[in-house]
């Protein structure tokens, strides 16, 4: 494709210091017309997080079609994976999500958010901007001037229901980075904690960008990549 932007990709994921597992996970997709990423935040709910992240990513990224699929058929295929989990009888667990579909020309991305984890964009030299809402009791209130504890979410992923994902459009200036964030990450920007509690992740793309990930492979450092084969 004549004047296509590729994305190079940067992964960072730390356990928080009050979590006995870190249950944050990402998924990458790519093909000459676009990039589709995906970050995911698994509940304490359960015991086996690492697992539902795992078994619903595996099953998401091997549907992506080599030509950006539509919003409502991105949708349908997060709905079509949850069948391994719910043959793997993961019933306890539930996580929240965000993800965008980057095309690889001036359309505009679509950003999926389920949840309290976030899309943002950064210009070089500057901090995130994020450019979603999250689904939280805490936002939800905010008006009425009380604040619940901010990790109860609203809308979640669970292998017998998906709430379904709020989908808005992100234009590009064809030099941002995107960065996909869970609320650790999101939240440690913002009180700057030295020793974050919660698990903090982030998924960085960047237009022409090298790519790197933490870890050994990316199965070891949560990262899971599904590459066209054409």
């Amino acid at each position: 494709m004549n004047g296509a932007r590729r994305y190079g990709f940067h992964w960072a994921s730390v356990k928080g210091t009050e979590q006995n597992e870190n249950r944050d996970a990402g998924g990458l997709y790519a093909s000459d017309a676009y990039t589709f990423a995906i970050i995911m935040d698994a509940s304490g709910k359960g015991n086996d997080a690492s697992l539902f992240n795992a078994i619903w990513l595996d099953a998401l990224l091997k549907q992506l079609p080599e030509h950006p699929p539509s919003a409502d058929r991105v949708i349908g295929m997060m709905q079509e994976a949850r069948q391994p989990l719910r043959q793997a009888k993961l019933f306890q667990e539930r996580a929240c999500f965000a993800a965008l579909l980057i095309p690889h020309d001036d359309h505009p991305c679509t950003a999926f958010v389920c949840g309290d984890c976030r899309v943002g964009s950064q210009e070089k030299g500057q901090q995130e901007q994020w450019q979603t809402p999250v689904h939280t009791l805490e936002a939800a209130l905010a008006q009425a001037g009380r604040s619940p504890d901010r990790h109860l979410v609203t809308r979640v992923l669970k292998a017998c229901r998906l709430a379904t994902p709020e989908v808005m459009e992100l234009s590009q200036t064809g030099g941002q980075a995107w960065v996909l964030s869970t609320d650790g990450y999101w939240d440690l920007r913002r009180t700057r904690e030295k020793r974050p509690a919660d698990d903090c992740s982030y998924l960085r793309l960047s237009p022409g960008g090298p790519s790197q990930q933490h870890g050994d492979n990316f199965r070891r450092a949560g990262l899971y990549a599904q590459w066209s084969s054409d």
